[in-house]
C-alpha cells in the first residue's frame, strides 16, 4: 500500500480518467523534436497522469511577407492563422507535431492537455523574432520594456477566432483536453489584471470588462470543440503585484467561468517576477516559499465545485499529499521535481520517497533557457540527455578510486557504482559534500542540504566505500593500485595580487561560514569578477546578522550571472537588509580599515573608511597538482569539477556523471 493514497488516487476531470493526481505543467525546454519526445515519454513511463504541452497560437502582428523557405529563420513572418494560406500552413504544421506528441503519451497510460498561450505584450528576449508585443493598453513589461501594440477590438475578434482554431487542432490531433492559459502575465492575463488594463471600452473598466477577452475565448473554443470536450484554464491565484489580481479577484473570476470549464490550474506571479517591483515570478526560486500557491488555490477551492490543480515549488510526494489531505487542491501540478528526478512518481508510488532527487530551485534550468538555450537541470545530468546518459552496464567492471566528495567526486562516484564498478571515494574533510557542505551553514542557503542528503543516500545504497577524513595522495593511490582514478579534488579560494589582500583582516566567504574567524560590524565582500551567488549570498549572511555590508563588483550589476529571478528577489532581500551594492567598482588595496577601490571603467580611485573586515569571494584556484603527480602512473586519469576549472554545481554534476559512464 502508498504512503501517498490521496497521491496516487484517480481523479475524473470532466470525461477524461486520470490515474493519479499529478500532473506535468506545460514547459517547453527548447529541445530537437526528437529529445522533446523522449522527454514526454519518459515521464508517461515514469508514471505522470496528466502530460502538458504547448499547442500554439502563433498571431503576428507586424508587418511583412510570409515566406515558407524562411519559417525557419529567427526573424521569420508567420502567416496569419485566420487567412485560406495561414490556416492550411498551421493545420498542416500543428496537427501532425501535435499527434507525434499525443502518441508517446497515450503510449504509457497518461493523458496529453494541450495549452492555447498567447504572450501578448510580455515576450521572451531570447526568442524574440522582432514582432511587435500586443496588449490591452500602452504599458510596459518591466521584463521586456518596449511599448506594445494596443489591440482595437477588430483585432481583439481575430485573435479570439484564432483561438478557436488552435483549440479545433488540438481536438483533430487526438489530445485529451484543452488548457486556456491566462496566467503568468500573458495577453488574456493582461486583460484581466487592473495592473496592465487601462481601457474604457467594453474590454476595460471593471471585472465584466476586463473578462470579456476570456468569456469570448471560452465560448470560441466550446464552439469549435463542443460542449463535452475537456477544457481547463490557468490562472495565477496572486499576480504579486500592487494593483495587480489577488487571491479575491481570482476567486471571483473562477466562479463565474467554473460552469464553462472543467478544471482551474492554479499558478501565481508573472513572467518575470520584475512587474510592479520584483516579486515570486511563476518560476520562483528557492527564495520564495514551498507551495506559495497553495493559499490561492485553497481558496478558489471553496468557491468552485471543478477539480483544482495547483502548482508552484512542490518538490517532495510528502508535500503533494499534504496539499491533497488538506482539500487545498484535486491535483498538483510539477515541472523542475520532474526535471531533477525523472523517477519521482515511479519511486514516490514504490515506496522509494527518500531516494528522490529533489528540485533545489536553483534556477539554472530556466537562466539557460532565458538565453534561448535547452533547458538543463543543476542536479539531473540526465536531463534532456536521456540518450547519453542511459545506465549501462560497464563491459569491463573495474576497481575505481575518486578523490574528492564534493558534488563531482560523489555524482561520479554514484554513476560508476551503478554501472557496476567497485568504488572507493576519499575526502580530506570529516563529512562529505564539498563547498555545498559549506554552503548549507548558511540558514539561507540549506536547500543544498537536499542535494547533498540525496548523493550520500545513493552511494551508502550502492555500497560504494567512503573514506573521510583522509588525503589521498600519489603515494595512497599507488597501494591501492586502482584501474582508475577520478580527481574531484575541488578548488582553493583566489587571494587576488592587490597590496594588503593576506592582512588578518581579510577573510574568504568559506572562512566565514565554517566559523573559522570572527567578523566586524562593518563589511566590504569583494565579488572581482564573480557573477554568480557567492557574494550575494555571504552578504545576505551577514547582514542578517546585523553587519553594515558593501559589495563590491567588477560586472555592469552585481550578480550579473544569476538567473534573472533569482537575481530580483535577492537584490530586493539585500536592499531591504541595508546591504549596499555597488558595481564597476575593483579592489585596488587594502590597508588596515581603509579599502581602496577603483571604478573598473574610468579608473577612478576612492577609499571606503572604517573596515572592520574584508571577505573575498571571487575566483578559484584548481587543486591540479596530483594531475601531475599521477600522469602516466595510473591507466586512466580524470579531472573533473573545479579542480578540471572553477565553475558551478551544474558543471560539477555534469562532469561527474559523464566520467561515471566513460570509465
Amino acid at each position: 500500500m502508498t504512503r501517498f493514497p490521496r497521491l496516487f488516487a484517480p481523479l475524473q476531470i470532466g470525461r477524461l480518467s486520470l490515474r493519479n493526481r499529478i500532473m506535468m505543467t506545460t514547459n517547453h525546454p527548447r529541445f530537437t523534436e526528437e529529445r522533446y519526445l523522449r522527454y514526454l515519454e519518459d515521464r508517461a513511463q515514469a508514471g505522470v497522469a496528466l502530460l502538458a504541452v504547448p499547442a500554439g497560437l502563433q498571431f503576428p502582428t507586424g508587418p511583412g511577407l510570409f515566406s515558407p523557405d524562411s519559417i525557419d529563420q529567427f526573424d521569420s513572418v508567420l502567416p496569419h492563422p485566420l487567412t485560406r494560406d495561414g490556416l492550411a500552413y498551421y493545420d498542416a504544421t500543428m496537427i501532425p507535431r501535435l499527434q507525434r506528441l499525443v502518441e508517446v503519451v497515450h503510449r504509457h497510460g497518461a493523458a496529453c492537455v494541450g495549452q492555447l498561450y498567447h504572450p501578448g505584450a510580455s515576450k521572451n528576449r531570447a526568442s524574440d523574432n522582432l514582432q511587435p508585443g500586443v496588449g490591452p493598453s500602452r504599458f510596459l513589461d518591466e521584463h521586456l520594456p518596449e511599448v506594445p501594440h494596443v489591440l482595437d477590438e477588430e483585432e481583439i475578434a481575430g485573435i479570439v477566432e484564432a483561438y478557436g482554431h488552435a483549440a479545433r487542432r488540438v481536438n483533430e490531433a487526438g489530445l485529451d483536453a484543452i488548457e486556456i492559459h491566462a496566467g503568468h502575465g500573458y495577453l488574456i492575463e493582461q486583460f484581466l489584471s487592473p495592473f496592465s488594463n487601462d481601457r474604457s471600452d467594453r474590454y476595460g473598466g471593471d471585472l465584466d470588462g476586463r473578462m470579456r477577452l476570456l468569456l469570448e475565448v471560452i465560448d470560441e473554443i466550446r464552439r469549435n470543440v463542443g460542449p463535452d470536450f475537456p477544457v481547463g484554464i490557468r490562472l495565477a491565484g496572486d499576480e504579486f503585484i500592487d494593483e495587480g489580481l489577488a487571491i479575491d479577484n481570482v476567486v471571483e473570476i473562477g466562479r463565474r467561468i467554473a460552469g464553462q470549464l472543467d478544471y482551474i490550474n492554479i499558478t501565481g506571479g508573472t513572467h518575470s517576477g520584475y512587474l510592479g517591483g520584483p516579486g515570486p515570478a511563476y518560476v520562483s526560486p528557492w527564495l520564495a516559499p514551498l507551495g506559495l500557491n497553495v493559499p490561492a488555490a485553497a481558496a478558489i477551492k471553496k468557491a468552485v465545485d471543478i477539480p483544482v490543480i495547483v502548482g508552484g515549488r512542490i518538490n517532495a510526494p510528502e508535500q503533494a499529499e499534504g496539499i491533497l489531505a488538506d482539500g487545498a487542491a484535486d491535483m498538483v501540478g510539477m515541472v523542475r521535481a520532474l526535471f531533477a528526478d525523472l523517477e519521482f512518481v515511479s519511486k514516490a508510488k514504490d515506496g522509494r520517497a527518500g531516494e528522490i532527487r529533489k528540485c533545489i530551485g536553483n534556477n539554472e534550468c530556466h537562466g539557460l533557457y532565458d538565453r534561448g538555450l535547452p533547458i538543463r537541470c543543476a542536479v539531473n545530468a540526465s536531463m534532456g540527455r536521456e540518450d547519453e546518459m542511459e545506465i549501462t552496464p560497464a563491459r569491463l567492471t573495474k576497481r575505481v578510486l575518486v578523490i574528492g566528495g564534493g558534488p563531482a567526486g560523489m555524482e561520479a562516484a554514484r554513476v560508476a557504482a551503478l554501472r557496476g564498478h567497485t568504488v572507493d571515494l576519499y575526502e580530506r574533510s570529516s563529512s562529505l559534500g564539498g563547498m555545498l557542505n559549506v554552503i548549507t551553514r548558511d540558514p539561507g542557503r540549506r536547500n543544498m542540504k537536499d542535494f547533498v542528503d540525496y548523493l550520500e543516500g545513493q552511494l551508502d545504497k550502492l555500497g560504494v566505500n567512503v573514506h573521510t577524513d583522509t588525503e589521498a595522495d600519489s603515494r595512497l593511490v599507488a597501494e591501492q593500485a586502482p584501474d582508475a582514478v577520478v580527481v574531484a579534488a575541488g578548488a582553493e579560494r583566489y587571494f587576488p595580487s592587490v597590496p594588503g589582500a593576506r592582512g588578518n583582516n581579510v577573510v574568504t566567504d568559506a572562512d566565514v561560514l565554517e566559523g573559522r574567524v570572527t567578523v566586524g560590524d562593518r563589511v566590504v565582500v569583494v565579488a572581482g569578477l564573480e557573477e554568480h551567488l557567492p557574494p550575494l549570498s555571504i552578504a545576505d549572511f551577514l547582514a542578517a546578522q546585523g553587519k553594515t555590508v558593501e559589495v563590491i563588483s567588477e560586472m555592469m550589476v552585481v550578480g550579473y550571472g544569476v538567473e534573472k529571478r533569482t537575481l530580483g528577489l535577492f537584490t530586493k532581500r539585500l536592499l531591504e537588509l541595508g546591504v549596499v551594492l555597488t558595481p564597476l567598482t575593483k579592489l585596488e588595496s587594502i590597508n588596515g580599515r581603509t579599502v581602496t577601490v577603483s571604478n573598473s571603467f574610468t579608473h577612478r580611485r576612492r577609499e571606503i573608511p572604517d573596515v572592520d573586515t574584508v571577505v573575498l569571494t571571487g575566483g578559484g584556484q584548481p587543486r591540479d597538482h596530483l594531475k601531475t603527480e599521477l600522469k602516466d602512473r595510473v591507466k586512466e586519469l580524470y579531472l573533473i569539477g573545479d579542480c578540471l576549472a572553477p565553475r558551478r554545481l551544474m558543471h560539477a554534476v555534469l562532469d561527474g556523471s559523464r566520467v561515471g559512464h566513460l570509465i
